[in-house]
């Protein structure tokens, strides 16, 4: 009996002893932005925040042109951030790998309709996940595992350093990088992906 009842204890205390929430920011917490915050969410509809919530691909946005080139389709635009009110673009897999001079055109558009309909800005992200992937003529790297193979701290850094300014050049501040999962299933056909990579796209 007293075997049974150190079991049923050790089963309730031991989740409790194993996990240690980590409690502090990344980033300090700045009293005059989390007013805003607030202030701004005390004005949005439900609707509003589910959207904001919403992440799509971009070529629900717009279609190929008669010269084979990507372009946003006002209608499309209008749809989608003025009446879903969707508050992040996604540049996935199979979607589109544009000129920096392209992406200059394209996101800023993006931008100015999600600040004329909601009023914040919308969340771009392209994939760079190992390189300036999805930025035509930028530079690609090996795959997060690889590099991790190599042992190679330094090469990790500049390479994360160039993907960073060369997605910056096409006007997006934002990657969907470093991937800081862990993986547990091998069978996963993603699995090389789950590295801790330092990577910011802000110069």
């Amino acid at each position: 009996m007293l075997r049974n009842l150190l079991l049923s204890l050790a089963t309730v205390t031991f989740p409790v002893m194993a996990y240690t929430p980590i409690t502090l920011p990344v980033i300090p917490s700045d009293p005059a932005i989390e007013k805003k915050v607030q202030e701004t969410l005390s004005k949005m509809t439900l609707e509003e925040k589910i959207g904001q919530m919403t992440q799509i691909q971009l070529d629900i946005l717009g279609e190929n042109g008669p010269d084979g080139k990507f372009r946003l389709v006002k209608e499309k635009v209008d749809t989608v951030i003025g009446i879903y009110k969707v508050g992040s673009i996604l540049n996935a897999p199979y979607s589109y790998c544009l000129d920096a001079e392209s992406w200059n055109v394209i996101i800023p558009q993006i931008q100015e309709a999600s600040m004329k309909y909601i009023g914040i800005s919308c969340i771009y992200g392209l994939d760079q996940n190992h390189g300036t992937t999805y930025t035509n003529g930028g530079t690609l790297f090996p795959q997060n595992l690889n590099v991790a193979a190599s042992f190679d701290t330094e090469l990790c850094r500049r390479a994360a350093e160039i993907t960073a300014y060369e997605t910056r050049a096409s006007d997006c501040p934002w990657t969907f990088s470093p991937t800081l999962d862990l993986a547990r299933d091998p069978r996963w056909p993603r699995f090389w992906k789950t590295m801790v990579k330092i990577h910011s796209s802000t110069p």
